[in-house]
């Protein structure tokens, strides 16, 4: 029996376990748009796109579709937006996921100061407002059905 091959294994698989322990769940919250239907999953407005972290945090919904799906860690933060909402029904989802789902490309969480700092320069006082407002994470890629749970449908 060749050792190295079994060394290399073991230690792949000690490299694979660590990274798994490292991953988290992550609770997120969003406020639906009208024409978004939790039963299929969730889907940035143009997955193609390529506006800027700062553009997309800056701008929301008034600025061009993008490849980002924005959420919140605080469900009292969506309440908030949801009651300021001119949409009806004003549907609010719970969004569980980690980034060991294939479908998630990448998870943006700007209430790590790290991260919002490489996004969203000082200057930008308004998108950092945002951000640290509705403690903002960005999900790129597609939100699978089975991480979503309805919570709230306010008419």
């Amino acid at each position: 029996m060749n050792t190295d091959i079994v060394c290399f294994n073991f230690r792949s698989l000690l490299s694979s376990f660590l990274r798994f322990l490292h991953l988290k769940m992550v609770v997120l919250y969003r406020l639906l748009h009208p024409d978004e239907n939790p039963a299929l999953g969730l889907s940035a407005k143009d997955p193609g796109a390529d506006v800027t972290v700062e553009e997309h945090v800056t701008n929301g919904s008034y600025g061009r579709d993008s490849q980002y799906i924005s959420c919140s860690k605080s469900l009292d933060a969506i309440l908030e937006l949801a009651s300021k909402s001119r949409n009806h029904p004003r549907r609010i989802v719970q969004i569980n996921i980690d980034e060991s789902y294939p479908e998630i490309e990448m998870i943006i969480d700007l209430t790590d100061w790290d991260t919002l700092n490489n996004e969203i320069p000082m200057y930008n006082e308004m998108g950092r407002k945002f951000a640290n407002y509705y403690k903002e994470v960005l999900i790129v890629g597609y939100i699978p059905k089975r991480c979503i749970t309805q919570m709230k449908i306010y008419e």
